[in-house]
């Protein structure tokens, strides 16, 4: 396979490994091969504030997803969702969101949730509160650098495979809106098994709470090293990011209407996540944990 990168892609990779530090290791000097935007560390807990915990590195380490094993590992990119996952809510376990708080009981990593039968979606943050239950779906540069999935299985339009038969009409009738609709980057599919999964744990635990899915989409605004043509697709995608999310709530909103006004989808940008997100832990440690992501993170 090869690791060539296009112009616009090193543009975006380039800009976040200027706030990395060029000063750290990397498994290529080569600026247009994607392993030099991977970390060449011997414990991938380096690029971290904190060490993962042995609970948190069974959670990033399970199913086809694997971020932590092999010669090199797909969380010591740069451009890791994961990473940049980790790297906000640390192992820190309790949390305040709009109000709402959250502890160590109602937190966590990678939690999966049956799509239909046999099938699971996974999500990468769960918060349960007594107000509201949070589901993130976070992205760093998938957004921008990658094509939303495009197929899915035949099994989803078999009415059989669903956990009863109003979800079941419902999912197809999305699923063909879907079809009709032309998402260039929004990752409708995904978010769609994500939305079925988070409707068959709100039936199965009778949630009288509030749900929402966030999806968080990390952006910067340090344009400095984009070149014009890089800038002009970059600014286009933020514009298409926030159109096709509302596209997406528009076609889902047969299985929205289970929820019996308890669920909405909306998109949050990392850096609105990390203002609002409020940790409960030292102050000395809060504080360089936020330092720490601002520079790497946020700009």
């Amino acid at each position: 396979m090869s690791s060539k990168i296009s112009k616009y892609e090193h543009d975006i990779l380039k800009t976040i490994k200027k706030h990395f530090g060029d000063s750290e290791n990397y498994y290529s000097n080569n600026e247009y091969d994607k392993n030099a935007y991977y970390l060449k560390l011997k414990d991938f807990n380096k690029r971290f504030y904190h060490s993962m915990d042995q609970e948190t590195k069974n959670a990033f380490d399970k199913g086809k997803g694997s971020e932590l094993k092999g010669k090199q590992p797909k969380i010591l990119a740069l451009r890791s969702s994961s990473a940049m996952t980790y790297t906000l809510f640390g192992n820190y376990k309790k949390f305040k969101f709009e109000a709402n708080e959250y502890t160590d009981k109602n937190f966590e990593f990678n939690t999966d949730l049956q799509t239909i039968k046999g099938t699971n979606a996974n999500l990468d943050v769960f918060l349960k509160g007594k107000e509201k239950t949070l589901f993130f779906e976070m992205k760093m540069c998938e957004w921008l650098l990658d094509t939303p999935s495009k197929d899915i299985s035949i099994r989803y339009f078999n009415p059989e495979n669903y956990s009863d038969s109003n979800l079941a009409e419902a999912a197809i009738t999305c699923l063909k809106g879907i079809a009709k609709e032309p998402f260039e980057q929004y990752d409708a599919l995904q978010m769609f098994k994500h939305t079925l999964g988070i409707y068959n744990y709100f039936k199965k635990n009778i949630v009288h709470n509030n749900i929402e899915l966030l999806n968080c989409v990390w952006k910067f605004d340090d344009k400095e090293l984009l070149t014009s043509d890089s800038k002009k697709k970059y600014e286009e995608s933020i514009k298409r990011e926030k159109t096709e999310i509302e596209s997406f709530k528009k076609i889902m909103q047969p299985i929205i209407e289970l929820f019996d006004k308890k669920f909405d989808i909306r998109l949050i940008w990392f850096s609105d996540l990390f203002e609002k997100l409020k940790i409960k832990a030292d102050t000395d440690d809060i504080k360089q944990h936020k330092s720490f992501i601002e520079t790497k993170y946020i700009f």
